[in-house]
């Protein structure tokens, strides 16, 4: 009997005698036949011997028939005719190569003819790895499909070939992920969590080494799914004695789904009684509905930073949008990445104006819209943990969308500790019948016994029964931690029930429970080792010891595994053992980290918000107060500036009023002045926000003394930069004020200072309105044209779109006072153009108001009309009233004109209200002159 042992290192045994072959090509051509079955010595010689004349070759090729003939001592070859040559059927000849898949999965190792080569035959070398390429593919498919067969029966016998399969199909491909998940799983059905760490830490180096990027996001998710996974979960809470609760919210929750009542639920009650584990249950129960659910915790660190709880809401709706089909606007994608920075990933190339111009009723319109699309797929359930320190925004918002979503409803928790804000969400709530209030009550003496005999399976005495309840006034939370401490001693007060808790646990467990509880939320998985600095098997191996005392709970997030305690009562006790010089360390610390993390994209807004917090706890007020101040300024930059840059930083709405806001900062500044003197700096920033909101309300005697602090105090520290953004203050308040005398010099000032690029092309466009407004309209054309040579000569079109716009918007208002309103016109057309290509809102309010004065110059009425209306559009989008006077002032003309009086008056008093706060002079008289011109037709 023959063999042929192709698969690995070759050979040949006959009658399992292995049989050396004296000529290397005699070896190929036996190898070659053995795969093919038939051959033509065309084909040996054209494989083999390609570089020699065919005559040589042919003879060759004879030479080493006859030395394979006999090296075996038998010829296993017959030819049918001169030129064929094939297996002889009379000699048993058996062949790794085909084997059965079951076998060929046992056998083959990755390789084919290995070590075998024959490098001065280009062709035969081809042929090889042609074939070994081959057989690569057929094993990659067949172990794909053996090693899924044995993750879904979880067949232990065959765990141990499927891990040799495995590492097989890893040599041949390095880089298949699918192979790492393989492993991942394969070791999970083992419990080992060490080689799950290695196997995906070795895939996440190798793809940074080589190519620069991360694991794919299947495979994060399921590392992070599986690394703490524990089979013995029995120390999770249990649901018990609330089952009229439970019963009462399916109810509620089918007549939902159903369509007939669409109430939501607020289970209300103090901390511990159970809310949030009678919530989990119930969505539990609907989870397998056709009922998307979405969930979010509401933070009492964050009441101060708007829409943070609808940031998770909206980061587990994207894929919900993408799975329905749902086309969103590029101006509305942008919006909504903008308000919630994790919503849409990779946006940074989005650019459009500052979110903080954008009203907030209109970007609930948006928002309960997107909703509706939703929901006529599948009916919406949203969860909100803690219901009670939602922001203000948030609240309207959820509101809003269960005003106007109807197919829509939430359930969130509550504790019974209200405040003003929640009195009032509560009273709108009740008073258009959208919500059903459900009080949990510490259980009574005798659920409290009942709860302790379901806890202990009866086998506590009365005695222990009622010394129990009477410590934990039958609250649940305490009456679980009071029985895991019994152990103890039985007479423990509530603070040593939590003590009890952490007793036995690791130190260096407690090392990473202690930086836990430096977050009040949650801390993700890789900030914390950055934190803990220990190999990332240690970390996993402290966490999975703090599950097992369900001490954490492990969260899924959009990038990351996240840990949370599972009470926020052992959050507060960890926290509060902490001795506090020992707090201020670590807060600095994780506050220095994030600080690394800032990139200067759209999300670095969110991590502003938590270097707020970690400062101040950490009691370094001087980086608080510069993260306060960066917070603000992605607010301030754009929304106090007429034409500002456009960038892509994400800004969320404040919660308090800017002017709450300044008085804020003047106080922390001058607390900091008592601690510091290199505090300048950060008193400028503060300065120049405020002076320029001042100015831009109409607050000008207030203003102007800002801006004059501001000039000194640039002067005395030298900071070029910031005397000319004082300067440029004051030439604003001169354009609104119409103070010619001033702005030519400030504007001489300017023009002395060293410029950049950008600040000659401003400082252009500023000369220009002043030629402007001395009625030079040629030399201010020549300026703004050379503004728009400079800004695009910057090569940066996006970021100075609305600087190039508004100075085509300055060319067109030259041409309109000196009447030549079709030129204005097609100066103004190109400025709205640039504005829509950039979705800028703010440049198509004021745009498009200059262009319906030119068409009601020109007397096309109807295209003034519908201009001003595009206008009034995005006035009533954005949070300005620049030139909105003028807009309401025109179409108040125009429905007088057509007749409808009513309308003609409340425009005109809007306009007349609207230019008081701007106080621009030009502009009143414009409001007056309309207003006699209509009492006179009276």
């Amino acid at each position: 009997m023959i063999k042929l042992n192709l698969l690995g290192k070759p050979n040949i045994e006959i009658d399992g005698k292995a049989v050396d072959i004296s000529l290397k090509k005699s070896e190929a051509i036996l190898y070659y036949i053995g795969v093919q079955k038939r051959v033509t010595r065309s084909e040996l010689v054209d494989l083999i011997w390609s570089d020699t004349d065919e005559q040589t070759a042919k003879k060759n090729l004879r030479n080493s028939l006859y030395r394979l003939k006999k090296d075996l001592g038998l010829d296993i070859f017959q030819c049918p005719n001169k030129n064929i040559i094939e297996l002889d059927d009379n000699c048993v000849i058996t062949s790794d190569y085909d084997f059965d898949e079951l076998k060929f999965l046992k056998v083959y190792q990755g390789k084919f003819l290995e070590s075998f080569a024959l490098k001065e035959s280009e062709k035969f070398e081809q042929w090889v790895m042609a074939n070994e390429a081959t057989l690569n593919q057929k094993f990659m498919t067949l172990g794909s499909r053996f090693i899924k067969s044995v993750l879904e029966k979880n067949d232990q016998s065959l765990l141990d070939q499927a891990l040799d399969i495995a590492f097989i199909m890893r040599q041949i491909d390095e880089f298949d992920e699918q192979v790492t998940r393989f492993l991942m799983q394969l070791y999970h059905l083992q419990h080992q969590y060490k080689p799950i760490v290695e196997e995906y830490q070795r895939m996440k180096t190798l793809l940074d080494e080589e190519m620069g990027i991360l694991p794919d996001k299947e495979t994060r998710e399921l590392y992070y799914e599986l690394i703490n996974q524990r089979v013995d979960e029995d120390t999770a809470e249990t649901l018990f004695g609330r089952e009229p609760e439970k019963e009462l919210i399916v109810k509620q929750l089918d007549s939902f789904i159903k369509g007939k009542d669409r109430r939501g639920i607020v289970i209300m009650g103090e901390a511990g009684v159970g809310k949030s584990k009678l919530m989990e249950e119930s969505f539990e129960l609907f989870s397998k509905q056709s009922v998307y659910i979405l969930k979010a915790n509401c933070y009492q660190m964050e009441e101060e930073f708007s829409f943070k709880p609808w940031n998770e809401i909206f980061v587990q709706l994207a894929p919900i949008i993408k799975m329905a089909s749902i086309e969103l606007s590029q101006p509305i994608q942008q919006m909504l990445s903008r308000v919630f920075p994790s919503f849409i990933e990779r946006q940074e190339n989005l650019r459009m104006e500052n979110l903080e111009t954008i009203k907030l009723d209109y970007l609930e319109k948006i928002i309960c819209n997107l909703f509706d699309d939703i929901g006529c797929h599948q009916k919406i359930l949203l969860g909100f943990e803690d219901l009670q320190w939602m922001d203000q925004a948030s609240l309207k918002l959820l509101i809003s969308m269960m005003l106007h979503c109807k197919h829509v409803t939430f359930m969130g928790t509550m504790r019974n500790e209200y405040s003003n804000k929640i009195d009032q969400f509560m009273a709108i709530m009740h008073k258009y019948s959208l919500i059903k209030d459900l009080i949990l009550d510490r259980f009574t003496q005798e659920d409290t016994y009942a709860f302790i005999d379901y806890l202990t399976e009866g086998q506590l005495d009365e005695a222990s029964k009622i010394r129990i309840y009477k410590e934990t006034e039958g609250n649940a939370f305490f009456v679980v931690e009071y029985i895991n401490s019994m152990d103890e001693k039985l007479n423990r007060r509530i603070k040593d029930i939590l003590a009890a808790r952490f007793i036995g646990i690791s130190q260096e467990a407690m090392k990473i429970l202690n930086i836990t509880a430096m977050f009040f939320d949650e801390l993700e998985f890789d900030l914390l080792l950055k934190l803990y600095a220990k190999d990332p098997y240690e970390t996993i191996d402290h966490l999975q010891e703090l599950k097992d005392k369900f001490i954490l709970k492990e969260y899924e997030g959009d990038e990351d595994v996240r840990y949370r305690f599972t009470h926020h009562k052992l959050r507060e006790y960890i926290y509060e053992a902490i001795p506090l010089p020992k707090r201020k360390i670590l807060h600095n610390k994780i506050a220095d980290t994030l600080e690394e993390m800032i990139v200067g994209n759209k999300k670095d807004v969110l991590i502003f918000q938590k270097l707020i917090y970690h400062y101040q706890a950490a009691g370094n007020y001087q980086k608080h107060l510069k993260y306060y101040l960066k917070y603000l300024k992605t607010y301030f930059d754009f929304s106090h500036e007429l034409y500002p840059e456009i960038n892509n930083q994400t800004a969320l709405q404040l919660e308090h009023t800017p002017d709450k806001t300044f008085r804020e900062i003047a106080f922390l500044i001058e607390q900091e002045k008592e601690r510091s003197e290199e505090i300048d700096a950060l008193e400028m920033e503060y300065i120049h926000m405020y002076a320029r909101y001042l100015v831009r309300q109409g607050h000008y005697v207030t203003g102007i003394k800002m801006v004059e602090k501001l000039i000194k105090l640039a002067q005395i520290n030298h900071d070029e930069d910031m005397l000319w953004k004082a300067y440029i203050q004051w030439v604003y308040y001169c354009i609104q004020v119409e103070d010619l005398e001033n702005m030519e010099k400030v504007l001489n000032w300017l023009s002395e200072m060293d410029r950049n690029d950008k600040k000659t092309s401003i400082l252009e466009r500023l000369i220009g309105i002043m030629c402007m407004m001395k009625g030079d309209y040629e030399g201010a054309r020549m300026h703004f044209e050379r503004s728009i040579e400079g800004f695009e000569a910057l090569m940066n079109t996006t970021k100075y779109a609305l600087n190039i716009a508004a100075a085509h918007n300055y060319i067109s208002e030259t041409y309109r006072r000196e009447s030549n309103f079709e030129k204005a016109l097609e100066f103004v057309k190109e400025a709205i153009v640039i504005c829509e290509s950039y979705n800028i809102f703010r440049g198509l309010s004021i745009f498009n108001t200059n262009a319906g004065m030119i068409a009601y110059s020109l007397g096309q009425k109807l295209l003034a009309k519908q201009y001003f209306e595009n206008a009034m559009d995005h006035f009533d989008a954005i949070d300005t009233v620049w030139r909105r006077s003028e807009a309401e002032c025109y179409l108040a003309m125009i429905y007088w004109e057509e007749g409808d009086n009513e309308k003609a008056m409340q425009f005109i008093e809007a306009a007349e209200r609207h230019s008081k706060i701007i106080n621009t002079p030009e502009t009143i008289k414009l409001v007056n002159h309309f207003k006699i011109k209509m009492r006179s037709v009276l």
